[in-house]
């Protein structure tokens, strides 16, 4: 992608028009004809440019940045501190807004999913717990992170949200006991516990 192309690109993607981008350091024709390239920008104006699309100028110039990896170092640290601070809706809206997925992102996408299904459920929107949990269901799967503690619990909420008088006729409690031995160690816990009535299975 060339320079111009980069410009073009990542102006109209930020909503902007060329006159909001060229201001008064540069024309709009002399902004159209780099977009088109059919000019070369001097540093000067490569610096302006960069500076209203609030990008690095290296954005513009290398041919190895990676304009996505950018937004979200712009975005980790707010995203961070919404996580920790159990603000899931502040999560997922954060993310969109980037606009690009890696593994991490899609880890707390689906925590973040998760954990506003659950909340949905108690407060009875099960509507909105159905989606979310669906949602969480769904981004667990394109993550290498381990999600399974999360993919364990969401039976326990679809059960709820689906039969809230008679949640057990829609869940697989073999499967979900079977599932949290694993995931929480629950066999050593008996072990160290010297429960020996307990039936192990990882002997």
């Amino acid at each position: 992608m060339t320079i111009g192309e980069k410009i073009r690109s990542i102006r109209i993607e930020k909503g902007m028009t060329q006159s909001e981008v060229a201001e008064n350091k540069i024309t709009r024709n002399m902004l159209s004809a780099i977009e088109s390239n059919k000019a070369l920008p001097s540093l000067d104006t490569l610096y302006h440019i960069s500076k209203k699309l609030d990008l690095p100028i290296e954005c513009l110039i290398s041919d190895d940045f990676d304009i996505n990896v950018y937004k979200k170092l712009k975005s980790i640290d707010r995203i961070k501190d919404a996580f920790y601070g159990k603000k899931y809706f502040d999560c997922i809206s954060l993310i969109e807004q980037i606009g690009y997925l890696d593994d991490e992102l899609i880890y707390i996408l689906s925590y973040s999913f998760f954990e506003v299904g659950v909340t949905s459920a108690k407060n009875g929107s099960f509507l909105t717990a159905e989606k979310y949990l669906s949602l969480a269901k769904e981004y667990c799967k394109q993550t290498v992170y381990d999600t399974s503690s999360i993919e364990c619990r969401i039976p326990l909420y679809e059960s709820f949200v689906k039969n809230v008088n008679s949640p057990l006729l829609d869940f697989d409690y073999e499967k979900f006991s079977s599932d949290m031995v694993q995931i929480v160690d629950y066999e050593f816990f008996k072990y160290i516990c010297n429960d020996t009535d307990y039936p192990y299975t990882n002997k």
